[in-house]
């Protein structure tokens, strides 16, 4: 008896390796996503044709996720879950099918005109409304050790014009900078992934005549993704769409804030800037084997211009 029951202990033994042996699990190669910035208008202006052309380009090509880079909600943000905004300017706005993944949010300044809280409270009851903190980080796991780390950082309140103007934003002085920069470095600092890619409202550099260069990302922001070899940052506030390149920095940057109200001329004479303009359009990313490749897409699905970024390790 005792012989039996240990050799059906080993066959059981046996056919749970065999089983676990057999579970593999397949890593994309590849991925690819959307991002908007600039862009809650109650379908007003572009965001509808734009959406909707978000919704056509990805039947075409599917997409993982999509971006959002800020300025969520004009002009005020929300005031809490129930706003209008939720389904006039969101939920009614982005239906399509093809366009029904995960939203990745970064808080914008029109954001906290509002109240920023209650974009973190709607992603307790909206799972594709990804917000689980003023800043956070996720990564993607690709195949061949491709991953990918995103970091979305909080950059309103690093803006000096937003915090001394504070009556105009709720609770921006209470936001502990010097928190999120150690968070930010530290986060950055123990990535192991071959690709990093930070996230944030307010641009590095910017073409914009209305909303140009911003001075506290350089000094604050630039020398930690110099320091961590960040291939792309991406962000908005100029509502536009842009690619620079700064000779000093191996980060490469994207504006992209032209999704509803692109009103924000392009100077083209500004000397980092390799692509821009203020037709209203959204950003195709996709990531592959060694490349990081930018396409910029107008409400027709024509391609503005398009980048690509060897990723050197």
């Amino acid at each position: 008896m005792r012989k039996f029951t240990l050799l059906l202990f080993i066959l059981a033994i046996g056919i749970y390796w065999s089983c676990k042996q057999e579970v593999t699990v397949d890593l994309p190669k590849e991925t690819s996503f959307y991002i908007v910035g600039d862009w809650g208008r109650m379908g007003q202006y572009a965001q509808t044709s734009i959406a909707k052309q978000m919704d056509k380009s990805a039947k075409l090509t599917p997409i993982d996720f999509i971006f959002s880079t800020g300025d969520n909600f004009y002009e005020n943000g929300v005031a809490d879950i129930n706003d209008a905004h939720w389904k006039q300017s969101y939920e009614q706005v982005y239906s399509g099918s093809n366009i029904l993944k995960n939203w990745y949010i970064t808080l914008g300044n029109h954001d906290y005109m509002g109240n920023p809280t209650a974009q973190l409270d709607y992603a307790k009851i909206n799972k594709r409304w990804i917000l689980p903190n003023r800043y956070y980080t996720f990564v993607r796991e690709m195949a061949n050790n491709n991953n990918v780390r995103f970091v979305i950082i909080d950059t309103t309140p690093l803006i000096n014009e937003h915090r001394t103007n504070a009556f105009m934003h709720s609770d921006i002085l209470s936001q502990d900078t010097q928190k999120q920069l150690k968070w930010l470095d530290s986060t950055l600092s123990m990535s192991k992934e071959k690709i990093k890619i930070v996230v944030g409202h307010h641009p590095m550099y910017s073409a914009g005549t209305g909303r140009g260069d911003q001075a506290e990302i350089i000094s604050i922001i630039k020398p930690l993704l110099n320091k961590y070899k960040v291939q792309l940052y991406i962000s908005s506030h100029s509502h536009n769409s842009q690619y620079l390149k700064a000779p000093d920095l191996d980060t490469e940057l994207l504006v992209s804030g032209g999704a509803a109200y692109a009103n924000d001329i392009v100077r083209k004479e500004h000397p980092y800037l390799l692509f821009g303009t203020n037709t209203p359009a959204f950003t195709s990313v996709k990531i592959k084997d060694n490349l990081i490749t930018t396409s910029f897409v107008d409400s027709t699905g024509k391609v503005l211009y398009s980048k690509d970024k060897l990723i050197v390790p």
